[in-house]
């Protein structure tokens, strides 16, 4: 289409302005949407989208066939449907010789067409109060009419002093040009005078002349006058003609002298070069006769009314030692008469920064309702942007700035600007730029352009930053902010789907990386929370959202910082960093070695646990419910997990599994498993990190470190109950799986605890047994009794049958035999409708059917008239029998292994707490180790977990 000249020819026969499809990189980038949304190869970004419908709809207002944006009450343009930069700008082919001016190149007609045509120069000039003052000054002056004779422009590199030169060589060498302007009627509004006639401009620019072969400064001002041969002698002897000879030379004619650059051309003079091919001692007394000369030429000049000289000097010198003398002493001479002048103050950097880059910055009326809508997006926001920003003076700001957003031309201006290399105007303008052309050809939907939207992936925006703060950088930024792979990209990525076009993680870094560095040395690193709000905010944006974002930065990137509530980048690797580095020397093994530790901790008590077996038959036949842990080699849905629990359940040790309904499995959930691994992995980094790097660290990050720690431990305890979750028994039928979902708060925060809760849950667990469920399950039919040992190991031994603790089991014994429905024999004694001792539940006693024992007890019952007892007289009452004695107290003092405390909570603890009013332990515990006990295991773990279960204790150590 675009060849074959079909928009062209469109816009004439629809009469609609198509230009927007002239922009090759805009139309090829919806090419290649389209295609890959076609054709499916690649997902599409929701930033792209959006960018697109903008893009869309700009299209369809200038065709007419939408109304234009108002920006209030509904959608603000975006600045590039309002603002149109100048052609050069946008197409690319801008140079950024443009910026820097040259006043020997105007004066040999040289350059850019803005520098060197007057006209064009005045058009693009922005008349600020320091440039109109100063031009007013030296026209008085030649116009014998008083004012300061000599003028020192003293500005930062960059500060627009050589522009003021520029200017005041274009208004007195073409005056006629000059007073057809606006700028000119100002300049004569301010001076009150006429421009005089015959002025005659003489300039010297130091950095384009030789010291060595060249002529001497006295000697180009009397060849420029056509006067050479008055200081011929002078100029070949490299000698200062002296105040009188200057004098006469300029007498006469209104008289104007331009010079520039002279600190470099006097520094230059004593270079190694020019003592190398003129020795020392010349080059030494030829930069004598120079600070002479200039001396001389003051008192020429300030001699004669109607002659004025204005030299440039910086702050600071970029030449070395030898350019700071020259600075120092150039300074004593100009210093007594000069006259300093700001060419740019305050915000009037705003409009010289406009005129500049923009040919149209649309209607005033529709830039005062976008700033509008921005200030009152601010005053609505309150305390959470600073107070400045929501004053009406803000709201002013943001007219004269726009399309740029205050913020970014002020940080460029002051921050950037304060760095020698940086060219506080020239370098601000250079900068702008290439940021408003790339974003011109991009067309984000932006409403202003701010520090946030600086495309810091340019390779050439990049680089006019890297070259003020170091290369260091350079990495930085790709690691954490506009790379490939950048930190604050993956933020943007994981964000949801309706705040995802803001990319917030990207523009923040951004932002931040803007504001973390100043040339000056008292200025305040980093920027605000608050001031990040105003530089990032839009009408519209959830404002909870910043501050969420600014948090997910702080816990990803490697080079952010927070000190004193302010954000920086610094070279100096921040905690993320510390952990990152740390994380990479952390092998597999030592992770499986945390994990296991971290399951064997969370196992719990409630069940008998084999952690991780290599084989089958490592898993002990057990009368009683046990849980298998297995290892993440055993994940479940891999290929060799079920085999290997079929294999646990048929065999133990060198034969068959006789007890296989007591056991459990479960099996990690290979996508949970990874994620555990990774908390695990960030864990061990975190202790990495406090052993090695605690006494470096400041409190700030002490303070971090230590709840990073608490937060992943807690992380980990989390990852590891919801990662073995998959429970697995046998049923009748074969092998059962259920997933037991993901943990929660309450009782069962242990692996064994979430298996039984699940179990009970479905029935498969029972915890009360009605003693006639012994009878069904246990007793064949017509069987009159059978030992305890096999009416217990029928609860183990047969697939599909719940699973019931032995305490549930000797439970429901009690009750069958209190209430008649069981009786129990041991030692040849028959107990029936009474109490059982613990003493009679021996594996050996046998269980009897309730009305067998009822019958074998009323048979053997003598008739009651025959009943006496043991000394009973005849004719006298049967006295009570008297029961046996009951303890009221027990105290037990035991020598148990560490490893049967399990057996002692169930077989000792438990049935004492049945029948206890009061249940108290006092717990000995000695403990040895050969290479003793670190005091991260006494403090961290055994006095922090005391501490947490609120239990008193005293400790001995040796």
């Amino acid at each position: 289409f675009r060849t074959g000249g079909l928009f062209s020819l469109a816009e004439r026969h629809l009469n609609q302005d198509l230009s927007l499809l002239t922009n090759d990189q805009l139309v090829n980038g919806w090419v290649e949407l389209r295609n890959r949304a076609a054709h499916g190869v690649t997902g599409l970004d929701e930033e792209e989208i959006h960018v697109f419908l903008v893009n869309l709809r700009q299209l369809l207002r200038q065709a007419g066939y939408l109304e234009t944006a108002e920006g209030i009450g509904g959608e603000l343009p975006p600045w590039w449907e309002v603002a149109r930069p100048h052609r050069d700008v946008w197409e690319g082919k801008l140079s950024l010789d443009k910026f820097a001016a040259k006043l020997d190149e105007v004066v040999l007609g040289r350059g850019p067409d803005e520098y060197r045509e007057p006209r064009q120069f005045f058009d693009r000039t922005y008349p600020t109060q320091g440039l109109v003052i100063l031009l007013a000054t030296v026209l008085r002056r030649l116009a014998g009419q008083g004012g300061e004779g000599i003028v020192h422009l003293q500005t930062p590199f960059g500060g627009g002093k050589t522009h003021c030169l520029i200017a005041l060589y274009h208004f007195f060498k073409h005056p006629e040009i000059a007073l057809e302007t606006q700028f000119g009627d100002w300049v004569i509004s301010e001076a009150g005078v006429e421009v005089p006639k015959g002025v005659r401009v003489l300039t010297f620019v130091g950095v384009s002349e030789d010291p060595l072969t060249g002529k001497t400064p006295w000697g180009k001002l009397a060849e420029q006058l056509g006067r050479y041969e008055d200081l011929r002698d002078s100029d070949e002897s490299r000698l200062t003609p002296g105040k009188e000879r200057l004098r006469k030379l300029l007498a006469g004619a209104p008289t104007l002298i331009l010079m520039d650059e002279i600190a470099e051309y006097a520094a230059k003079v004593v270079s190694p070069k020019e003592i190398a091919e003129a020795g020392e001692n010349a080059a030494r007394v030829y930069q004598s006769q120079l600070f002479s000369f200039f001396h001389d030429l003051t008192e020429a000049v300030s001699s004669l009314p109607n002659c004025a000289l204005v030299v440039t000097l910086t702050t600071s010198s970029p030449y070395g030692a030898e350019g700071e003398r020259a600075q120092h002493q150039l300074g004593e001479i100009f210093g007594r008469m000069r006259k300093i002048l700001e060419p740019v103050q305050g915000e009037e950097i705003y409009e010289i920064v406009r005129r500049r880059l923009f040919e149209d910055l649309g209607a005033e009326q529709q830039r005062r309702r976008i700033a509008a809508a921005i200030w009152r997006a601010y005053r609505d926001l309150g305390d959470q942007v600073p107070p400045s920003v929501r004053s009406a003076d803000y709201r002013d700001k943001l007219v004269r700035a726009y399309p740029f957003h205050p913020e970014l031309v002020d940080v460029l201006h002051e921050r950037w600007g304060s760095f020698s290399g940086f060219q506080r105007t020239r370098g601000v303008l250079r900068f702008l730029a290439e940021v408003v052309a790339w974003h011109w050809n991009k067309r984000l939907p932006l409403f202003t352009l701010r520090s946030a939207d600086v495309p810091l992936g340019v390779g050439g925006i990049r680089q006019e930053l890297l070259e003020q703060i170091g290369r260091e950088y350079e990495s930085i930024i790709a690691s954490d902010i506009a790379g490939g792979t950048a930190l604050a990209r993956r933020v943007d990525a994981k964000a949801q789907a309706e705040v995802k076009r803001y990319q917030l993680g990207s523009r923040l870094a951004t932002a931040v990386f803007m504001y973390s560095f100043t040339g000056a040395e008292k200025e305040e690193r980093g920027v605000s929370p608050a001031w990040l709000r105003t530089v990032v905010y839009e009408p519209g944006m959830p404002p909870t959202l910043i501050g969420d974002t600014l948090q997910k930065l702080e816990s990803e990137l490697l080079y952010l910082h927070k000190r004193d509530g302010r954000y920086f980048f610094s070279t100096e690797p921040n905690l993320n960093n510390l952990v990152v580095k740390a994380e990479e020397e952390i092998g597999p093994e030592e992770i499986e070695a945390e994990l296991k530790k971290w399951v064997d901790k969370h196992s719990g008590m409630e069940l008998k646990v084999k952690s991780w077996p290599r084989r089958p038959e490592e898993v002990p036949d057990r009368r009683e419910p046990q849980l298998i842990l297995l290892a993440p080699t055993l994940a479940y849905g891999a290929p060799q997990t079920e085999g290997f629990v079929r294999a646990v359940y048929d065999r133990a040790g060198e034969g068959k599994r006789k007890y296989p309904n007591a056991v459990l499995v479960l099996a990690p959930d290979p996508n949970d498993l990874e994620r555990a691994r990774l908390a695990v992995k960030q864990l061990l980094a975190l202790r990495t990190v406090k052993r090695s790097h605690w006494e470096r660290l400041d409190e700030l990050d002490q303070n971090e470190l230590g709840k990073r720690i608490q937060t992943v431990e807690q992380s980990v305890e989390d990852r590891v109950l919801g990662c073995w979750r998959h429970l697995s028994w046998l049923e009748a039928g074969g092998l059962r799986w259920a997933d037991l979902g993901t943990p929660h708060l309450g009782p069962a925060r242990s692996l064994c605890g979430r298996a039984v809760e699940y179990l009970k849950d479905s029935d498969r667990w029972i915890e009360d047994i009605a003693p006639q469920k012994i009878i069904q399950l246990a007793f064949a039919s017509g069987e009159k009794e059978k030992p305890y040992r096999e009416v217990r190991d029928v609860f183990y031994c047969v697939p599909g049958r719940p699973i019931a603790p032995e305490r549930a089991l000797r439970k429901a014994v009690r009750e069958g035999v209190r209430e008649g429905v069981l009786g129990i024999r041991f030692g040849g004694r028959l107990t029936f409708k009474r109490e059982v001792p613990d003493s009679l539940l021996d594996p050996e006693a046998l269980i009897v059917r309730g009305e067998v024992a009822e019958a074998e007890l009323a048979q053997a019952e003598p008739p009651k008239e025959e009943q006496r007892g043991i000394g009973q007289q005849e004719g006298r009452p049967t006295p009570p029998e008297v029961p046996p004695a009951v303890a009221q107290k027990l105290r037990l003092r035991l020598r148990i292994p560490w490893d049967r405390l399990a057996d002692i909570q169930r077989g000792v603890i438990l049935p004492l707490r049945g029948k206890s009013k009061r249940l108290e332990l006092e717990i000995t515990i000695e403990a040895e180790a050969e290479e003793g006990f670190s005091q991260d295991v006494l403090e961290r773990k055994v006095r922090e977990t005391l501490k947490q279960l609120g239990i008193k204790w005293s400790e001995d150590i040796s």
